[in-house]
């Protein structure tokens, strides 16, 4: 198998403007997989070249000079074991890699499909008995090895894994969809494909351990840095989107008009209709204070009659739903499935963009990653409202297993 040829090409990239002191006192030398050159910067057959530019903002903001190195992933792996590199990007999480370093959050967050021709019926599962294709050194490679599938038939770039598909050459390609459909609109020809949702897959930077070992503030302060410079990068596509108001809608219309749910969001809001903004925040404050030696006020709130609900209507619609919470007109939390970190929500988008709206608006917010329990949700949020009153009184927020319900369009 021809091997791919690492690219020389180093930028040394001046930073401008820097905002605080460097982490380190050098340059710090980052491997990459993606096509830096001017002319490739939108290539879109290349790992996902996007996330250099939530990266390069993440730097700029911790004004730490660096260098790139554009080569093959697994020799960028190798070199930062041999701490001839102090890092690389983009990177996925191998049962080898926690060995020798460690990953960032996630820069970018992929979307993986199977696509296969129109006239072949769909397969349960592709492991066995199917020609797969992938991108000679990608990540979709890298993985289905270490998953033990077969052995896949590679492609140097996208365009070249499409034309093999359509020709028959292989029977299914497993592709991030985004660029999978930037390429497909590239062919000449009429041709037609199916495809299904495979899963979720972060992309971070990976950090070896002897750099981290000699600047061990430097993760941290990357992670803090970087909500700034990615947001855009974990939208659902429209498609996507309405999957899940499909399978929500009808489930929050039910849980709006139950009867101790909205009782319970009055009664709030007459309690604390007097309550000053400062006093809220005392609540906040108190929130996971055991009173008395005894149960936290959040520990009440949990145990509350509607809470318990709440718990039965996740439990009917699990595993896909994650978490329930009702709010009062002012963000407060009202009742909820889960334990909550906060109990004031008013800063929040799933309160800030609902809240006043509508009756049957629905937002559906960004994937959240959590990275210690590999887990991806959206919030779906919906004003609440009362028979006879025009304005809302409160918000519910769902929170959706994103793979999971992606799942049910199988």
């Amino acid at each position: 198998m021809k091997q791919i040829p690492v690219i020389m090409l180093v930028w040394l990239l001046a930073i401008s403007p820097m905002s605080g002191a460097a982490l380190t006192d050098r340059e710090i030398r980052l491997g990459t997989n993606m096509h830096l050159a001017p002319d490739a910067t939108n290539d879109p057959h290349s790992p996902r070249t996007g996330s250099f530019e939530p990266l390069q903002c993440i730097l700029d903001r911790l004004g730490q000079p660096y260098s790139i190195i554009t080569k093959p992933w697994r020799r960028a792996y190798q070199e930062v074991r041999k701490e001839l590199l102090d890092g690389f990007f983009t990177a996925i999480a191998l049962r080898d890699t926690q060995r020798y370093g460690s990953l960032s959050e996630p820069l970018v967050l992929e979307n993986w499909y199977w696509f296969w021709r129109a006239d072949m019926p769909p397969a349960s599962s592709w492991r066995d008995g199917y020609r797969l294709g992938t991108i000679l050194g990608s990540q979709q490679e890298l993985w289905l090895t270490q998953e033990g599938f077969p052995k896949t038939i590679t492609a140097n770039n996208l365009p070249q894994l499409l034309k093999m598909l359509f020709s028959g050459r292989i029977d299914v390609l497993l592709a991030d969809k985004d660029q999978f459909e930037d390429a497909f609109k590239q062919l000449a020809g009429e041709f037609a494909y199916q495809s299904r949702f495979f899963r979720y897959v972060p992309l971070s930077v990976y950090f070896g351990h002897p750099f981290l070992k000699q600047h061990p503030d430097f993760l941290k302060a990357f992670n803090r840095a970087m909500p700034a410079c990615v947001s855009d990068n974990f939208s659902l596509s429209p498609s996507e989107q309405k999957i899940i108001e499909d399978y929500l809608a009808p489930l929050m219309a039910q849980w709006l008009v139950d009867e101790s749910l909205t009782d319970a969001v009055q009664a709030q809001n007459k309690n604390l209709a007097k309550i000053t903004d400062e006093a809220l925040q005392q609540l906040e404050s108190e929130w996971l204070v055991p009173i008395d030696g005894e149960a936290s006020w959040q520990s009440e709130v949990v145990n509350h009659p509607v809470s318990v609900k709440l718990r039965g209507f996740k439990q009917q619609a699990a595993p896909l739903i994650t978490e329930i919470i009702v709010m009062d007109a002012r963000g407060a939390t009202v009742a909820s499935s889960d334990a909550t970190t906060n109990f004031l929500n008013h800063h929040e988008e799933k309160y800030l963009s609902v809240f006043g709206k509508p009756e049957g608006t629905l937002l559906v917010e960004p994937v959240m990653y959590d990275a210690s329990t590999r887990h991806f949700q959206v919030h779906v949020s919906a004003p609440v409202y009362i028979a006879g009153v025009t304005q809302s009184v409160g918000v519910l927020t769902v929170g959706v297993d994103v793979e999971q319900a992606l799942s049910l369009d199988d």
